[in-house]
């Protein structure tokens, strides 16, 4: 019986990268030796790809201010520059107080050259391999309550990957469902990967009272030569 042997080229922080039509390709394993699929959740945390943002921490919840769609004023904004490709995968909202009717929470996508931050809030993005060194590549801010440069909907490719719609709920003792509002590139799929420049923004909001929660927000990146030719 003949046999097959399999060797790897070990690459933990860089890809070795091939051109279009070349005939053979090296096999990526980690450390352990361990083959590594594209875009496996550990292994990309592991490289230090991945950040991540909350918004509302301890028992203080975030108000998310908009009591009625504005596409000019996202609740965040991720601007994501030349060079660089986005990968969004997680939106996590526990809601502790949503006394709107209608609440709406929604991802959408899109390119355009410069997203602009308006009057909003800025962020610092967490690398999640902690002490992993690595920043984002990108400019995140919050809470916009004033128009921002570009309006997202209106720009090239703009595409919402993403909505939730719910019922009306006083607080977080009388909501029907209080199961957090989530999305997940990995149970959910049909995610974008988002060359920059470009976008990623998320809307919430309500029909009369703003919703209140706690908010999760998690992407891969990668400089776009990493991706593409």
């Amino acid at each position: 019986m003949s046999e097959t042997e399999l060797k790897g080229k070990m690459s933990q922080s860089a890809y070795q990268l091939f051109g279009e039509g070349e005939n053979y390709a090296n096999i990526r394993v980690n450390r352990r030796g361990e083959l590594v699929p594209s875009m496996d959740y550990n292994q990309l945390v592991i490289d230090g790809r991945v950040f991540g943002i909350n918004m509302g921490t301890g028992d203080t919840e975030f108000p998310f201010v908009e009591v009625a769609y504005d596409d000019d004023q996202p609740q965040i904004g991720i601007e994501i520059p030349d060079g660089i490709c986005v990968v969004p995968l997680l939106f996590e909202i526990a809601v502790e107080a949503q006394a709107g009717t209608l609440n709406q929470y929604a991802l959408a996508c899109g390119q355009c050259d410069a997203l602009g931050a308006g009057t909003s809030t800025s962020m610092t993005p967490v690398n999640m391999l902690t002490r992993g060194g690595k920043k984002t590549g990108c400019t995140v801010f919050n809470t916009a309550t004033a128009d921002i440069t570009a309006n997202p909907a209106s720009e090239t490719n703009y595409f919402e990957f993403y909505r939730h719609i719910d019922k009306y709920a006083t607080s977080d003792d009388e909501t029907a469902d209080n199961r957090p509002i989530r999305w997940s590139r990995y149970a959910d799929g049909f995610g974008p990967i988002v060359k920059g420049p470009g976008f990623v923004v998320a809307y919430i909001y309500a029909g009369t009272t703003d919703a209140e929660g706690f908010l999760r927000l998690q992407w891969a990146e990668y400089e776009t030569s990493e991706l593409f030719p």
